[in-house]
């Protein structure tokens, strides 16, 4: 039995007016009530997965301060395949670990793999304030 019903069998409400009015407030009160659960269920999610993507990283620094690259870019590799597949996590989680990689396969002379990286993210994020960047960086290798 609802509130509402509970409420109104001791109430001496005889308004059909004020009896819909309180059955309409409890139903937007169940929508609200589900669309939290939902947004809350979602951060849970969200952090989640950013818990992961800076354990990630965090390695993916130790690597880099041992010089060992190429360890690095195996874990920012993946702190990119997480921000990819993740549904919560947005570019701006993971653009951190975009700019490590693109760095790092600069160091190590990785040019086909910078150019494919690049290609990849400028047909993905093509709406990014960051595809410049990686069109002219992808143009200077082009160039060479």
């Amino acid at each position: 039995m609802t509130f509402i019903k509970k409420f109104l069998r001791f109430s001496d409400l005889e308004n059909s007016t004020e009896i819909r009015e309180a059955m309409k407030f409890e139903a937007d009160y169940r929508k609200i009530k589900r669309k939290s659960e939902e947004i809350r269920l979602a951060n849970e999610s969200w952090a989640k997965d950013n818990q992961i993507l800076n354990d990630l990283r965090k390695k993916g620094k130790q690597a880099e301060k041992t010089q060992d690259f190429e360890t690095a870019i195996s874990f920012y590799k993946s702190c990119l395949k997480l921000g990819q597949k993740s549904k919560h996590l947005a570019l701006i989680n993971f653009i951190h670990d975009i700019n490590r990689l693109i760095v790092l396969y600069t160091k190590t002379n990785q040019n086909s793999q910078l150019k494919k990286l690049l290609k990849s993210l400028l047909s993905e994020y093509s709406n990014s304030n960051h595809s410049i960047e990686w069109k002219i960086r992808l143009n200077k290798i082009s160039d060479k």
